[in-house]
């Protein structure tokens, strides 16, 4: 609301002005309108678009942050606060607003990758409703954003990864509210993404199977399987990928990228990757791919990639001359389109589901073939954590705790190194005191 006393003193208003005015209202919004364009250089715009359509919006303040009023002479009210009075809208300053501050700095200052600050934008459009982002922050209390995510784990089902993650990206922008001088303190301080972890632990526990078949890796016979099923297709040139990946287990998005001369005659040289450009938003125009000189493993900062030995497999050479024989001979990739450019990774995703949902196998997922291959092949041929880590692109530690499992089904291998303990020591009559184990009964009992 305008002052008029505050117009008077400041002399913005004059009394004679105001004696002879046959509107006093109409003359306090003309005067404080020309007090604001006269200092205010930003665009005042309003809105064509979204759950805002029709409010207006401009920008205020070093760094800038944008005001909002549903209407034109209340966005002139705020503006003439902030000028006249010098007083910050910090009451206005959004959770949106700070995160994308956050966003700001991550990418000038951290130079975090825009592919980065995409996905976390969709994991925190994901687990915050649009009304709980739009609110002010200072208006926000610690309940009210524990009660935000509850709410959308249970309608989302979200994950503990996306609960962390958006507990990180609203304690950051509170750090930069209290930097800004713009919000006294952070209402979630100290609040953690394992107090959500009940609700979310269905789709965190990881399985402990007896069954070699967990969903997470293959046995060698279901393997075995698909391969046969892929080569009958070995003129697609997706069904050529899909087979290159199931034999040295790459990633779904490196196979787009690998050129004819990353191929020698001991290596297969994987330093590129294919990634999804960040849509449009404004435009809504589709997502396209783009190749990046690093992969995964190197996140952002090529270290040269990674050298896969062409023998890991014996089928791997012949393999390999045959994609050679069947690839575009004008395209530099090794599995391209008709016009020469690579394929997607989201037709090798579309067609491996096809296909594994004719074999009627559970696990579609393309990230099967590595965990199989570090399972089937790597670990029963001798290679240790750190070989499997360097052929896989990844680190030791990721490696032991998510490729190589200790599930329920070890116990048949301890069982059978004691059977064989105990057939050794009555073949040689040992007088060693040996601990008879009745192997058949403790079979049952982890059945």
């Amino acid at each position: 609301m305008l002052s008029l006393k505050a117009l008077l003193r400041s002399d913005i208003i004059t009394e004679e002005e105001l004696g002879s005015a046959v509107d006093t209202k109409e003359l306090m919004y003309n005067k404080a309108k020309a007090f604001v364009l006269a200092r205010h250089d930003a665009t005042i715009t309003q809105l064509k678009k979204g759950a805002h359509a029709g409010k207006y919006k401009t920008y205020i303040g070093t760094p800038r942050r944008s005001i909002m009023a549903s209407t034109y002479d209340g966005l002139i009210e705020k503006l003439f606060k902030y000028y006249f009075d010098g007083e910050t809208t910090s009451t206005n300053v959004t959770l949106k607003e700070g995160i994308k501050w956050e966003a700001e700095f991550r990418q000038k200052v951290k130079g975090t990758q825009r592919i980065t600050i995409e996905r976390a934008w969709d994991c925190i459009n994901r687990s915050l409703p649009e009304e709980l982002l739009e609110q002010p922050m200072n208006e926000l209390d610690t309940e009210q954003i524990c009660e935000a995510i509850r709410t959308r784990i249970a309608e989302k089902n979200l994950k503990m990864a996306s609960v962390r993650t958006v507990l990180q990206w609203i304690h950051a922008a509170y750090r930069q509210g209290i930097n800004k001088k713009l919000v006294d303190s952070d209402p979630i301080y100290g609040i953690k993404a394992d107090y959500f972890a009940v609700m979310c632990s269905k789709n965190q526990k990881k399985k402990d199977f007896w069954d070699d078949n967990s969903g997470e890796t293959l046995p060698p016979e279901t393997i075995r399987k698909i391969e046969e099923h892929l080569w009958e297709y070995i003129d697609d040139v997706t069904a050529r990928a899909i087979l290159l990946n199931l034999y040295i287990g790459l990633r779904i998005g490196e196979t787009p990228a690998i050129l004819k001369s990353d191929i020698d005659e001991n290596f297969v040289h994987i330093h590129r990757q294919q990634q999804r450009c960040p849509r449009n938003k404004e435009t809504g125009s589709p997502q396209k791919f783009e190749i990046v000189e690093y992969t995964k493993n190197e996140r952002g900062n090529s270290r040269g990639g990674r050298y896969i030995p062409l023998d890991l497999q014996p089928q791997i050479r012949e393999f390999i001359d045959i994609c050679f024989e069947k690839s575009d001979k004008d395209s530099e990739y090794l599995f391209s389109d008709k016009n020469g450019e690579p394929i997607s990774k989201d037709s090798i995703r579309t067609y491996l589901r096809r296909h594994l949902e004719k074999l009627e196998i559970k696990t579609t997922k393309n990230h099967v073939f590595r965990k199989s291959l570090n399972s089937n092949v790597l670990i029963p041929n001798g290679y240790d954590a750190i070989e499997r880590s360097m052929i896989l692109g990844h680190s030791v530690r990721v490696n032991m705790e998510n490729y190589t499992y200790q599930g329920n089904y070890k116990y048949r291998e301890i069982l059978d190194k004691a059977s064989e303990l105990v057939t050794q020591s009555n073949s040689k009559k040992s007088t060693q005191k040996i601990i008879q184990f009745n192997i058949e009964k403790c079979r049952k009992a982890y059945k």
